[in-house]
């Protein structure tokens, strides 16, 4: 069902400036470690929380977890949660939302509070999708996100994607996602993963249709990945052995924010 999804996202380069974000007010924070360093973000369960929900089970349930960044638009965005790596796939938690529609992939309803918009590097926004195929009043989301590498204003932005959060730390891996080399299309040359997802505070709690966590799988490729595998990312952060090596850990403190 790609037609239902955001694919890649496309904007004109800025110049990155200087300067620390400055955290959300929200109540549930989730480290992202990625091959080429980590982030911490904050969300914002008050005014996102369906959008929130659906991204808190899909870093439980390890769904990020392998995930390429498939599209960097220097200046603009990192895109990634697509299992594929095509962007054109990828679908929101079956327990959260309304019924899944069998031979559909499962969007929910996103969240669209006025003054929520992409003004502030290191905005993370949940994907929605292309123009015209939206199946929801408002923005609706799967799994995949965008992280912003730049101030704003980002006007193609506002209103289609749900902003659900903000980087707090780990500012320098978004300078090595800006500054990866890329093809045409946005792909970095050197593959950028999502190497483990920790829930490091969750007031919201798992719906009670929510199977237990299951264990992190090993580094490597999503079973649904389709796209030709390139050169791994060796240096600039933990890399995919530091991260598998902490992934205990982390599936400990997931499994704690249940």
């Amino acid at each position: 069902d790609s037609t239902a999804l955001a694919g890649c996202l496309r904007g004109p380069a800025r110049s990155l400036p200087a300067g620390q974000s400055q955290p959300l007010q929200s109540g549930m924070s989730v480290l992202i470690q990625t091959t080429v360093g980590d982030v911490t973000v904050d969300l914002n369960v008050d005014d996102c929380p369906n959008a929130c929900r659906n991204f808190l089970q899909l870093c439980k349930h390890k769904k990020y977890n392998n995930c390429l960044f498939f599209n960097v638009q220097p200046g603009f965005i990192a895109q990634t949660g697509d299992p594929t790596g095509t962007g054109h796939g990828g679908e929101a938690c079956r327990w959260v939302g309304h019924a899944p529609v069998p031979g559909r992939a499962h969007k929910i309803a996103g969240d669209a509070p006025p003054g929520l918009d992409h003004t502030q590097r290191g905005t993370v926004s949940m994907a929605g999708p292309s123009a015209g195929s939206a199946r929801f009043r408002g923005p609706e989301v799967g799994s995949q996100f965008f992280i912003t590498l730049s101030d704003g204003p980002h006007a193609s932005l506002d209103g289609l994607h749900t902003p659900i959060g903000q980087v707090v730390e780990g500012l320098e891996t978004l300078d090595r996602l800006d500054e990866a080399f890329a093809d045409a299309a946005g792909r970095p040359l050197v593959d950028i993963r999502i190497a483990h997802t920790v829930v490091l505070d969750d007031p919201l709690g798992s719906p009670v249709a929510a199977p237990p966590a299951p264990a992190s799988p090993p580094p490597g490729r999503p079973v649904a990945e389709s796209v030709p595998e390139r050169l791994r990312a060796t240096c600039g952060g933990p890399g995919e052995t530091a991260a598998a090596g902490a992934a205990a850990a982390g599936d400990q403190g997931a499994a704690g924010g249940q």
